[in-house]
Order: structure tokens, then sequence, then C-alpha cells
């Protein structure tokens, strides 16, 4: 039988299986999928006529997939395609398989394919967040550069899916830009996307919700102003569970000569190196604050590299093993410490976070998107009812102050990361002050829609 999956997902499985079982069979079928997909004469056309001739009742109207092919990746063969388009998880997905395919096959066609599309995506259509999908029709990319903001789908599952991309070309080939993609999808949409208790989720990501036009406008069907207890298509809770427990594979990445850490994320782990066991404990407070410390803790010595991702927004990196200072010069986005490595010996690295803005396709004069280290903030400073700040906005360093001269408005954070804004409502200045540690992300949302009400 020839053919493809509409939704790309076996052939992920199939390599994966593949590398478990080392079954030659496996990894053909999942490469056969790939290079099928987009062919001429065209499958779904084909399975659509068989259909139409049997004894299957007939649709009322051509289904969605022959008419859009583009929405299965399938409207041309991967190699003729130039721009991330249509389904945002669809194509990720896909995306994965093929920079997993082309590593196990040390195929150079597959690694020109997924490095051609990677550029489209994150140089034309990722917002700064790290969430990709622009427009709720399709759950889909729109075209380079369209990225609004109020309207914006970016689905929780699209930003992991870009993980996983992510994940796999570093696995191809080291290069800490991959690694910076990650951390931004995880830190300012995957994270922000599930609630502190665990139980309620963003399926929509929009950077800008208006909760009362949202009730009279159609266009913001898909948007949701808080996070749901579950959802009608559950696809983005399971999925959330899934990286979270893998999520040691993407922190790390290991090579025969090095151990490349890509995500500074607290934990404690033990690698193989030729057949001893390095433990290291991650900790600090990052991504709040720029220290990081990696503690060795295994008994034997052992020689090896740590390859310790310097990320591009920071300038002035900083590293010291036992004290003494260490060269940060980078290699491909790595700092490589290479020695023997015994226990107690501590690495600590310093990652200055200066606070940057950013000029995005979606700003306007009345909004200034605002980086510090790897995380992002949106802030709104005039035009509106209410000045809107999301929950995810109180977790900022305790040193953050940002002013807005169009506003003359200062927004700090003391030492109990409380957080004090101007607020504009019928054109006269209102002060309010909100505690985050007394708010959860129900009250928080809460509070909000009582000041609305009034």
């Amino acid at each position: 039988m020839h053919g493809y999956d509409g939704h790309p997902e076996i052939e992920l499985a199939l390599a994966r299986l593949y590398e478990a079982t080392k079954e030659q069979r496996y990894l053909t079928l999942a490469n056969y999928f790939v290079e099928q997909r987009g062919t001429e004469p065209h499958f779904y056309d084909i399975e659509y006529e068989k259909r139409q001739q049997s004894c299957v009742p007939k649709s009322d109207g051509t289904p969605w997939m022959i008419k859009s092919k583009s929405y299965s990746q399938a409207h041309l063969p991967l190699s003729e395609q130039r721009t991330a388009t249509d389904h945002a998880v669809r194509f990720v997905y896909l995306m994965t398989a093929v920079a997993h395919l082309a590593r196990l096959r040390q195929n150079e066609q597959q690694r020109q394919t997924y490095l051609r599309l990677w550029q489209n995506m994150v140089q034309r259509q990722i917002y700064i967040t790290g969430a990709i999908g622009s427009q709720g029709a399709g759950e889909a990319f729109s075209s380079n550069y369209d990225l609004p903001n109020d309207t914006a789908y970016t689905e929780s599952c699209a930003s992991i899916g870009l993980m996983m991309f992510a994940r796999r070309m570093l696995e191809m080939e080291l290069d800490g830009r991959y690694a910076d993609v990650m951390e931004r999808a995880l830190f300012n949409t995957v994270l922000g996307s599930i609630a502190f208790d665990g139980r309620h989720y963003f399926y929509v990501n929009s950077l800008e919700v208006h909760p009362k036009t949202r009730r009279s406008n159609g266009i913001y069907n898909h948007v949701s102003p808080v996070r749901r207890r579950w959802l009608g298509c559950a696809c983005c809770p399971p999925n959330i569970a899934r990286l979270f427990t893998s999520i040691g594979h993407y922190i790390y990445t290991p090579s025969t000569d090095a151990l490349y850490v890509n995500l500074y994320v607290g934990n404690r782990v033990a690698i193989s190196v030729d057949g001893h066991a390095l433990r290291l404990l991650i900790s600090g407070s990052y991504p709040w604050r720029d220290r990081v410390e990696i503690a060795v803790e295994s008994a034997p010595p052992i020689a090896h590299t740590l390859a310790l991702r310097l990320p591009e927004w920071c300038s002035a990196p900083q590293a010291s093993v036992n004290g003494e200072p260490v060269n940060c010069e980078p290699r491909k986005g790595y700092l490589h410490i290479r020695r023997t490595w015994r226990q107690g010996d501590r690495v600590k690295l310093s990652l200055p976070m200066q606070v940057r803005r950013s000029s995005t396709s979606a700003t306007t004069p009345k909004s200034t998107p605002t980086s510090k280290g790897g995380r992002s903030y949106f802030l709104d400073t005039t035009g509106l009812p209410l000045l809107w700040i999301f929950e995810s906005f109180i977790r900022l360093s305790r040193t953050l102050a940002i002013s807005c001269s169009s506003t003359s408005f200062e927004w700090t954070a003391n030492s109990r990361c409380s957080i004090r804004v101007r607020l504009i409502r019928k054109q006269e200045p209102v002060r309010q002050r909100w505690d985050s540690s007394r708010l959860t992300p129900t009250t928080w949302f809460s509070t909000q829609r009582s000041q609305t009400s009034g």
C-alpha cells in the first residue's frame, strides 16, 4: 500500500523505534513516509477517488485535506518546499522527523531541507516569545512577518514541537542558536501555557487580550483570557506532561567528546563517560537571576569536556572553575571546559541580563516589546481602558526597572516582587498595587475582572 499519514507523528515513533531495536525496516518505513509526501500522483486524490467509488457514504463537499494539501505539508515534496506553511504543529512534527532521519541516515539532502525551512521559520515567522503559528484559520503559519498580537493563535503544542525540532537539530549539529530558540519557547510560551497548579491550560497563547472586545468580536473566538480546566481538543495537557518528563533530553546533549549543557534548569544528572558516571548538580536562580552553578558529585576523577551554552543575548558572560576565571571564548555558542573533573569541583557561570527593547513586526507606537535574559515582556502603554499585566510578568527580577516616555510610567519590582503600575481609565491616572505573594493565577484574573467591571 502506498501513501502516508495526514498528521505527521508515526515518523517520529518509527525513528525512535529504529534506535531502540536497530531494525532497518523501521527506519526505511519512516523515510518512505517522509519522501512520499507531496509527490504526484497525489495519494490524497487517489484515496478520495477510491472512497467516492465505494459504498462509503459520499461527503457533502470536498474534504479539507484535498482542498488544502499544505495543511498536511503535502502540497509539494519536501525537497521543493521553501517556506514554513499552514498547520504549525504538523510542520514542526514533520521537520523533527526529517532532522532525526537526516542524522540517522547521514543524508545531506534532508539536512539542507530542514535547515532551509528552519531559517524561514525563525527569521520570518516566529514571535519574540518563541511561539509559532500566527493565525487561527488552520492553526497555521500565515506569511512572512505577519505576526499579529491580538489574533495570534500560537498553540502550546506548536512551541513544544518547535523544541522537539530544535533538540533534533542539536543532536545533528551542536550550535547554540538552536538551543537559544528552544529556551525562548520553553520560558515564554510553554511554561506560560500551564497554571501554577498544573491543572489549567492555555491552548492558544495570544500576546494581547481585550476581554470586553473578545466577547463581541468573532475574530477572537479562539482566544481565552483565562486558562481552562480542560480542552475540547486535549492535545496540549499530555504534550506538556510529556515534555516535562523528558526535559533532561533538552537540558543536555551528550556527545563522544563533550557533554553539552543547553538549558540551565536545576537538576541532578548522571552521564556515562567511558564506563564511569559523571554526576552533576545544576543549581542557581536562573532565569530570574544571572547565576548558574554546576557542582561535580562523581567520586572517581573523570576526564571530559563540559560545553556550556553562552546565550546570544548575553554580551559579557563570565565563568570560573573552583574560583579560577575561565576565558569565555565560545565555539558555536558554547564554552568548552576540558579537564579531569573531581568530586567537589564547582563551575560558576554569570550571564548578565540587560533589559533590551526589541523591535518586532508587530510593534506599534503604543507597545514596547522588552526582553531580559531569555524572557520576553510586552508592555502596552496607552489606549486601553486598563493596562493588562499577565501573571507571568510578576516573576521579574527584583532589580528590573522600565520607564516609557510616552506615558511617563515606571514599572519597578521591590524585594517582595510587587509591581507598581500607572493605569489609564477615562484619561485619568489611577495607581494600583498588586502583591505577587498573595496572588494565584485564579485570583490574578479575578482581580482583573473585578477592576474592569466597574
